[in-house]
């Protein structure tokens, strides 16, 4: 026994000796434990890799950070209806507390002038018009949207629709 622990360590162990297990209680006990711990296994979040396990964890962050800098935009707000004697001070507060919140990731899809390009921009390589069909070819039609993809290519068929497949 260590010697930080002699006097409390000592004073439990006697406590533990006295106390006789009865067997029915462990077993009860055991029997908590283990469905707690199963309960607990089965609401943790399953990941495929470790790439979606950080974008998830990414994302509760970036959630957290959203909502503290959205309490402190109403709070500025709060005050500022309050407090009006004090107007510039606090709207600059609340100026400083909207650029402190995190920005989104950027889009996936940008809207488009309908001839799979997007809006201001005059040509670049898109990947096609929205539409992904795991492996078979999606018709994109004019959604209004495109999207930059690598692996993605189009092709035109019979009837002339823009169509995306997998290279």
């Amino acid at each position: 026994m260590p010697w930080f622990l002699g006097e409390e360590f000592a004073a439990l162990l006697a406590a533990e000796e006295a106390t006789p297990l009865i067997l029915a209680e462990v077993v009860a006990a055991a029997t908590e434990a283990n469905r707690v711990a199963l309960l607990a296994a089965q609401s943790v979040p399953k990941f495929r890799s470790e790439a979606e396990r950080d974008l998830y964890e990414e994302a509760r962050a970036t959630r957290a950070a959203l909502e503290l800098g959205l309490a402190q935009i109403r709070s500025s707000l709060r005050r500022l209806r309050t407090e009006q004697e004090s107007v510039p001070a606090l709207l600059g507060e609340l100026v400083a507390a909207v650029g402190k919140l995190p920005t989104a990731a950027a889009p996936a899809v940008a809207p488009t002038r309908g001839d799979g390009r997007r809006e201001g921009e005059d040509g670049g390589s898109w990947g096609g018009l929205w539409g992904l069909g795991g492996g078979r070819p999606c018709v994109g039609g004019d959604s209004g949207l495109a999207l930059r993809v690598g692996s993605l290519r189009p092709f035109v068929s019979h009837g002339g629709s823009r169509l995306l497949r997998h290279q």
